[in-house]
């Protein structure tokens, strides 16, 4: 069904879906469903406390589902993130998620092991989070090369190097957050 107009399979989502009125198309890979055992030993969550802010955050899991949640506070640090590890995803063009949310900023983080001197470097992509459930579509080249949040300069984002997927929100807000990932996938590029 990839390679059918985009139009079409939104229209073919619709038939195959009836009781969705306005189905979302589904990526070419799902990553996690979040059905899996284990996964709260295999999510961590990394907080501005780690350099002296006040805020908190972590994920759950809850019917099948991460709920990355907490409170963000802009003295010290104002930042809250959860991340795994990746396996690299060679021939990806975009990562695409299924969120619901609280109309606040999130980013996907994906490390991949290179370095800015002293600190990691971060591709980060940013999104809105309604308040009902939505299918985030974030193509690769909008990922751009951070490290402490500031830009670097670095290698275009190259999905088949990702070593961590992260969410993380640092909008410059304080005050509670929480965001619902029903599943994370990959739309693959399309074989010429």
């Amino acid at each position: 069904m990839r390679h059918l107009p985009a139009w079409l399979r939104l229209l073919l989502s619709l038939v195959v879906v009836p009781s969705v009125a306005f189905a979302q198309p589904a990526p070419d890979i799902i990553l996690t469903d979040f059905s899996e055992p284990d996964l709260a030993e295999r999510w961590r969550a990394v907080n501005d406390d780690v350099m002296g802010g006040r805020s908190t955050g972590g994920p759950e899991f809850v019917e099948s589902r991460l709920v990355f949640s907490g409170s963000t506070n802009v003295v010290g640090g104002g930042f809250s993130s959860i991340r795994t590890g990746a396996d690299g995803w060679d021939g990806a063009e975009a990562i695409v998620l299924r969120v619901r949310g609280d109309g606040r900023r999130y980013e996907v983080d994906v490390q991949t092991g290179e370095r800015a001197g002293f600190f990691p470097v971060a591709y980060r992509a940013a999104f809105e989070a309604p308040a009902e459930w939505t299918v985030i579509r974030l193509p690769v080249d909008a990922f751009a090369a951070t490290a402490r949040g500031e830009p670097v300069a670095a290698r275009p984002f190259d999905p088949a190097r990702a070593r961590t997927v992260g969410l993380y929100i640092f909008d410059g807000e304080s005050g509670p957050f929480r965001l619902e990932v029903d599943w994370i996938g990959l739309d693959m590029a399309e074989a010429e």
